[in-house]
């Protein structure tokens, strides 16, 4: 019930009308002992158990909601993920037009997999998110 106030005072949002996807995400998250079960109080139907947390995220966990994915699914993470996601293009040796992704850590670096930019001519300018950038370096790691 808190979860709710807290969205409906910060946000704007009414998560009751949702009610079922909210209970759905709870059971979720009690089965993969992120929350336990602490009590019931007087709340209305659905909303009257209490839970508690003693999960120690890591310092990776901590820093965002991508971890969430276990919980809500892969679909959460493609929602979330698609800002920083990247179209990189090119051509391969045959001159044919060739795409691989990569994802924005920065705004100067992607990282992709080496593949992407050994197996292809890169465009001297992609376009990232509606931006148009220069390519100035690319380095491919020999392992990794």
């Amino acid at each position: 019930m808190d979860f709710g106030n807290y969205h409906e005072k910060i946000n704007g949002l009414d998560v009751y009308k949702d009610i079922n996807n909210i209970l759905n995400i709870i059971r979720k998250l009690e089965n993969a002992n992120y929350i336990s079960h602490a009590g019931k109080k007087g709340y209305m139907l659905g909303f009257e158990n209490c839970y508690y947390t003693s999960k120690a995220f890591t310092t990776i966990q901590s820093h965002g909601y991508y971890w969430l994915t276990e919980i809500i699914g892969f679909n959460y993470l493609v929602e979330n993920a698609a800002p920083i996601i990247v179209q990189i293009t090119g051509k391969d040796k045959n001159g044919d037009v060739h795409c691989g992704t990569g994802i924005l850590c920065t705004n100067n670096v992607i990282i992709t997999c080496a593949h992407v930019i050994d197996d292809m001519k890169l465009d001297e300018i992609q376009h990232l998110n509606a931006e148009s950038v220069k390519i100035v370096e690319k380095r491919s790691h020999e392992k990794n």
